[in-house]
């Protein structure tokens, strides 16, 4: 097993393990290092395995692993070695897809976290190569849906579509967000800038694209155009080119490249408008961050946004017409506030870790 383990005095009760081998350092990321501050917090015996590339200091306990994929043997083996190692009660299979088979005296927990396997649901643009990967991920994920023992969504909407797409009932399947609270004492509204905001990366779905025309259309139209900031990264060559190339028309974009968390909430405060035109979350807890905030957020006239908030106003994200129509009425006119609609569940997540119920 190519994996450096890391040495630890052996605990008298039995862990929790968390199988995180193909996280990122995106949204699932987030989720990953909250839940194990809440584990610490309330000294939940826990071990995790996470690639090399994700910074788990919160845990004092973990195996850093190599790139594997979900679908393959070497994953298997060192899960079978780490829950014999450990003597796991539970696998908390942190990366949508379920191991080959079940283990002896080891409940099997999956969190479904990527809504691209849901192929009934994705309209979006991706090329042929991701295509390809999503399509054999959720042909292993349709072949091992009964090799856990339950399943986590984040929303309600998720695991309905999940439920059609893979043809299997709700029994054993859970709807548990959760999510680090945001609290915060904006600044009053009168102090806020006439600006947008979309915190997010730019992987097709999250459509950049739409919203960039749409506010190229603005500058046709109108004298005063707000000014719309993003957080593309630079490994987004193209979405940064559109934006450089706005710029030099005079179109009023800020991109901000990747920033940090204190950054983001520093921006939030900054701005009284978020804007949210994705066409595809499984939770979207830029939503959640952007109303905590005391933004009015304008989001995508799709399923997925009713589960976690009530938007000031909505759009058709397939239209850069309607983004344009609905950023100038939003301008001109009173907006209702933002309403969080997602309740943040940690407390039953980690029950149901831990004794089997909710």
């Amino acid at each position: 097993m190519d994996c450096e383990i890391q040495q630890y005095p052996p605990r008298k009760t039995r862990m929790l393990l968390i199988d995180a081998c193909n996280i990122a350092e995106g949204g699932g990321g987030v989720l990953l290092k909250y839940l194990i501050r809440e584990l610490n917090r309330r000294s939940v015996p826990f071990h995790v395995v996470a690639p090399e590339h994700v910074d788990l200091k919160e845990s004092e306990t973990w195996t850093r692993c190599p790139a594997l994929s979900p679908i393959g043997k070497r994953r298997e083996q060192m899960l079978r070695e780490l829950v014999s190692e450990h003597q796991a009660r539970c696998l908390f299979c942190f990366g949508n897809i379920p191991p080959r088979s079940k283990f002896t005296g080891c409940r099997v927990i999956t969190f479904f976290q990527n809504a691209h396997l849901i192929r009934s649901i994705d309209k979006c643009p991706y090329g042929f190569k991701d295509r390809a990967r999503y399509f054999l991920l959720s042909h292993f994920l349709r072949k091992r849906q009964r090799k856990t023992d339950q399943w986590i969504f984040q929303t309600d909407f998720v695991r309905t579509e999940f439920c059609k797409f893979y043809k299997c009932d709700v029994q054993d399947k859970f709807v548990l967000p959760f999510f680090e609270p945001t609290e915060h004492a904006f600044p009053d509204r009168s102090r806020r800038a006439n600006a947008f905001i979309y915190v997010s990366s730019a992987p097709p779905h999250k459509n950049h694209g739409r919203l960039l025309d749409a506010w190229e259309l603005l500058k046709s139209r109108m004298p005063n155009v707000p000014e719309l900031r993003l957080t593309v990264p630079s490994s987004s060559k193209a979405i940064c080119r559109r934006i450089q190339l706005l710029k030099e028309k005079g179109v009023p974009v800020t991109n901000l490249g990747f920033i940090k968390k204190e950054k983001v909430r520093m921006q939030l405060d900054e701005c009284r408008f978020m804007i949210h035109p994705s066409l595809l979350e499984t939770l979207g807890l830029g939503l959640v961050e952007g109303a905590a905030h005391g933004c009015k957020v304008l989001a995508s006239r799709l399923p997925y946004v009713a589960d976690v908030i009530k938007p000031s106003c909505d759009f058709n994200p397939f239209s850069a017409l309607d983004i344009a129509e609905k950023v100038s009425y939003a301008i001109t006119n009173e907006l209702p506030e933002t309403e969080i609609v997602i309740q943040n569940r940690i407390d039953d997540l980690i029950r149901l870790l831990t004794t089997g119920t909710t």
